[in-house]
This record gives structure tokens, sequence and C-alpha cells, in this order.
């Protein structure tokens, strides 16, 4: 609850999906595609992720993944105040509320992290039927499903790509020093 947040207004609430029945009303028909391996290469291709490594994370996971929500220790609903509409932001500052609770978010996988818990996040594509099914009210907008718990026996862990931080932190771009 310390992470920063758009003017110190922590508008968040998380729904913690503890019936088995609703967290599989979640998933639904999209998480049964999900377990189909075979659409695991349409949703890499439509994200457009062309490093090897997050496309070998995604076969590995995206199968997974539905029964990753299923079966966690704990499944978290995050939902915040978003007084402006999320998809159509008339001001970069409409979308502070969403960039605060992700920060939230990120505090938590990265305070499990320190506890040897895992964490998967997962952005549904059809939050307004369950913003129904959990009764959300309209002016609150769902972050994520996030699905934490210890990890199983022999993960399959994946390394991020080597970053050279001075290729990505630019002085002074676009002066002449």
């Amino acid at each position: 609850m310390l992470a920063p947040s758009n003017s110190h207004v922590r508008k968040w609430y998380f729904i913690n999906l503890v019936d088995r029945d609703l967290r599989k009303t979640l998933v639904g028909p999209e998480g049964e595609n999900l377990l189909k391996e075979r659409e695991v290469e349409t949703v890499i291709r439509k994200t457009g992720i062309t490093d090897s490594a997050s496309q070998d994370m995604y076969r590995y996971a995206i199968p997974k993944q539905a029964s990753m929500i299923l079966d966690a220790a704990v499944v978290l609903v995050p939902v915040f105040h978003q007084p402006f509409p999320l998809m159509e932001p008339r001001e970069r500052k409409h979308l502070n509320y969403f960039a605060s609770i992700w920060m939230c978010i990120e505090n938590m996988l990265l305070s499990a992290v320190e506890e040897g818990i895992f964490g998967v996040t997962y952005i549904p594509n059809y939050p307004e039927k369950i913003k129904e099914m959990l009764r959300i009210p309209a002016e609150f907008e769902i972050a994520c499903i996030l699905a934490m718990g210890y990890p199983g026996k022999n993960p399959r862990m994946f390394s991020p790509d080597t970053i050279n931080l001075k290729e990505i932190i630019r002085e002074n771009y676009g002066q002449n020093t």
C-alpha cells in the first residue's frame, strides 16, 4: 500500500477469489482456448513479441494460464476508481489512476518474490462480464487477475534478455554535447 499513487488517492480494492467455481467461471471459454497449445502461436503473433526469450515463456505459460488461476493459493482481482474513460483518455493525466494501481500491483509482486512466492498477471478480454459477475461499480475498472502462490516442484524459470543500460539510457538526448 506504499506504492506511489495519483495525488495519494488509493481508491484500490482487491477482490479475493476463494471460490473455485467462481474462478472457473472467470476463466470461462477464453481460458479454455488458452489451454490449447495451437492457440499460443496466434497469441504470440498478435502481441508482436519478437524476442525468443519472451516467445519461449509464452509457449510455456499460456497453456498453463487458466490452471494457474484455478489452482493458485491466492487469486486477487485488483480494481481501481477510474473517473474518466480508461480506453479513451482525453488527457494523459486521466491515466494516472491506471498507472497507480499498476505500481501497487508491481509492489505486491516484488514483495511476493522476496518471500519465494510467484505471481502471474492476466488481463482478461472480457472485463465487463467480470465486473457484472463480481458486482463491481461502473466507475471502477479491473486492472488484471492476479494469481499468486508458491511454485510447484521444479518450475521452469525464464530469464529476460540481458539489457545493456548504456544502450537504453541517454543523457540530454537530442542535444549536441
